[in-house]
């Protein structure tokens, strides 16, 4: 008797991208995206459904986060538009949504999101904290990728003047992980 074991969708899947992105590394990954969901489409749905079934709590978690990126920008913008904006845009999607007391955090390292206006001192202390996380590893990318270009004439590419392991070693000393 032939035991069949039951495919792994996770794995198959990683084997199945990595093999379609290009070794340049020069492609747009929602062309590339479009691409692997249309050729799977038509020649493995099994793999495709498998591993989206596996995914769907994380599809869904970066769903609800877009969405909530998307709220928070359009208030961004809305409160630095004229007030005739404001109101078209509120119209559009609803004057709710734009009232900055509507506006969501996430207030702990489990991305529990609530409303400024139901958050508590220590929310907001949670909140600033990753601010200032963010700011000094952009700071720290940013002296990384001034360093490399300082090594690099008009027209070279990276790889023209380190080797990989340079560069991770390099990265390493100013970014840390």
């Amino acid at each position: 008797m032939i035991a069949i074991r039951p495919r792994n969708y996770e794995d198959e899947m990683l084997r199945y991208v990595r093999a379609r992105i290009p070794e340049t590394g020069d492609f747009v990954p929602s062309v590339l995206a479009y691409d692997i969901v249309v050729d799977l489409m038509r020649t493995d749905t099994e793999l495709l459904t498998g591993w989206l079934d596996g995914r769907a709590e994380a599809v869904m978690t970066l769903f609800i986060g877009n969405m909530e990126r998307q709220r928070r920008s359009e208030h961004r913008r809305a409160v630095a538009a004229d007030f005739d904006h404001n109101a078209r845009v509120a119209a559009v999607v609803g004057g709710d949504t734009l009232r900055a007391f509507r506006q969501t955090y996430a207030v702990d390292t489990v991305d529990t999101r609530r409303r400024v206006s139901d958050m508590t001192a220590d929310d907001h202390r949670f909140v600033a904290g990753n601010y200032a996380e963010a700011s000094n590893r952009y700071k720290m990318l940013a002296a990384f990728h001034k360093a490399i270009a300082e090594r690099l004439s008009e027209g070279q590419k990276t790889s023209d003047v380190m080797s990989e392991d340079e560069y991770e070693k390099l990265y390493l000393s100013i970014v840390g992980r």
